[in-house]
């Protein structure tokens, strides 16, 4: 690669992660851009640095002091994720939150140094480590964003009420008690910090597809049969592509998870419903209302939701 090139990649890194940030005031109330923070006093100290060896120096010792953040935020968002959605919990991921954003602020602008040097005085030494160093800053920074909206989902997932094993569930009542939990998640949501995370959580896939739910189960020809198709394309959909599913690394179920895979254990559902998911929103021009997620998930397992669900499990 190109050393022009792999300043221009950081560069883009560092405006992604731009548009990633916090309001002003959840950024004045966190954000610590005092020489005060480690994190910062290091990142100006490899700033001022121009020799090659030096800023390598420099370097290890930032990304040092970043793991231990990183870590931090890491166990913030696990204590959440894991059903501990107590006031002290949430306002500890706050703080966790905002100092692992400025850190990868100070890593990524660190990054763009090293690079702007190495343009500069035509040094290609450390060119494949700075590389292998950036991919990992991008893996790191989606992992913010995905982490974050995860924390958004459970935090409203925990008000969802548990569903027994073997208990008798009605799914026209069960899909409405989802959407008024999602429509109530943050409606009290003062806090600045709060009010950003109820912003992701509005624009999330998962809150849209609690909508494509509602909007299938509250349609007049909609039957219990395809509401279950619904729940469990919908469930499939999250324990497989999403961070925190159960193919996730930290995952121990989210609450919603939990409760789809509940219904779909107890529901049954009449022999003679033998219309399919996919052939009930076409007939009825519901397309638009499938979410582009769950629309993606849906086209690479057609055949599977093509099927219809006759029984569910005893």
């Amino acid at each position: 690669m190109a050393l022009s090139k792999l300043e221009s990649e950081i560069q883009e890194t560092i405006t992604s992660l731009e548009k990633m940030k916090p309001p002003q005031r959840v950024v004045q109330q966190f954000f610590d851009s005092s020489e005060k923070n480690p994190i910062n006093k290091i990142g100006a100290d490899l700033k001022d640095k121009k020799e090659i060896g030096e800023m390598e120096g420099e370097y290890t010792k930032l990304i040092r002091a970043f793991g231990e953040i990183k870590l931090h935020f890491e166990n913030a968002a696990k204590a959440i994720l894991e059903g501990n959605c107590t006031d002290t919990s949430k306002e500890k991921f706050e703080e966790r939150a905002m100092h692992y954003y400025t850190a990868l602020q100070v890593v990524s602008g660190c990054q763009l140094h090293i690079a702007e040097q190495m343009r500069i005085q035509q040094k290609r030494t450390i060119m494949i480590r700075v590389e292998t160093l950036h991919e990992k800053l991008k893996k790191d920074i989606d992992s913010y964003h995905n982490t974050v909206e995860s924390v958004a989902l459970e935090v409203a997932d925990h008000q969802l009420r548990n569903i027994n094993k073997g208990e008798k569930v009605s799914l026209d009542e069960v899909i409405p008690h989802i959407k008024a939990v999602y429509d109530r998640a943050y409606h009290d949501a003062h806090n600045p910090f709060w009010r950003w995370i109820k912003n992701r959580f509005i624009k999330s896939d998962r809150t849209k597809e609690i909508e494509f739910l509602n909007q299938i189960s509250k349609h007049p020809q909609c039957n219990e049969s395809i509401r279950l198709q619904a729940i469990r394309l919908v469930h499939d959909k999250i324990i497989k592509t999403e961070m925190f599913g159960k193919e996730g690394k930290i995952y121990k179920g989210s609450k919603l998870g939990k409760l789809l895979e509940r219904v779909i254990e107890n529901k049954n559902v009449e022999k003679d419903k033998d219309e399919t998911l996919v052939d009930f929103i076409n007939k009825n021009d519901l397309n638009d209302a499938i979410p582009d997620g769950l629309k993606d998930y849906l086209a690479k397992t057609y055949l599977e939701y093509g099927k219809s669900i006759t029984a569910g499990n005893q």
